[in-house]
């Protein structure tokens, strides 16, 4: 595996540009929300494997831990890892949030409801509450890790769990270099597009 930089507290988006159903899913999410990003996931520790990480994830199967190593220099799969800039001591009550959501179901009729009410927000401005709970999505993970490490509060606070997608997150993060560095992307591993 490729020497990696330290990427411990990063938030990372993604997306698949292979052949399957991950791909058609992620390209029928990337469709519906006009974003680049399908998937958000927070890399947690350091992983037993030299030069690996824990990343904690909501996808098909769940709230999970998973390797960052799955994805990394898969040709089919384009990254960005940012990091939060905030102290060690934040970055463990953002761990902790998410941690605590391990384990959880995914939030397939949450994804559903979100599907009905983001174009309704987006036409009106007006906010409605996601019909559907009880799960967890993944632009939900990837929030409630910004919002208790307390980065950016003016902005991260004020998003909506049920209308937030990976692409609103990333907007944020994207253009705001005063909160967040970009640490890895894809075209940084031998292997990545």
């Amino acid at each position: 595996m490729t020497e990696l930089p330290d990427v411990r507290g990063c938030i990372g988006f993604m997306r698949s540009t292979g052949s399957g159903c991950g791909a058609i899913l992620s390209r029928s999410i990337r469709m519906f929300t006009a974003g680049e990003w399908s998937h958000v996931f927070v890399v947690l520790d350091a992983a037993a494997t030299p030069g690996d990480y824990y990343i904690i994830e909501a996808g098909e199967f769940g709230v999970r831990i998973n390797l960052l190593s799955e994805y990394l220099g898969d040709p089919g799969i384009e990254f960005a890892l940012y990091r939060p800039r905030v102290d060690d001591d934040a970055l463990h009550e953002g761990f902790k949030a998410v941690l605590a959501l391990n384990g959880r179901s995914y939030g397939y009729a949450q994804f559903i409801g979100f599907v009905v009410v983001w174009p309704y927000y987006m036409v009106t401005g007006k906010r409605r509450k996601n019909p559907f709970g009880g799960g967890i999505i993944c632009s939900e993970l990837g929030l409630i890790f910004l919002q208790a490490t307390k980065v950016y509060p003016e902005v991260f606070d004020k998003l909506d769990k049920n209308l937030t997608s990976p692409e609103d997150l990333n907007d944020e993060i994207d253009t705001d270099r005063e909160h967040f560095d970009l640490v890895l992307t894809h075209k940084d591993v031998p292997g990545s597009l």
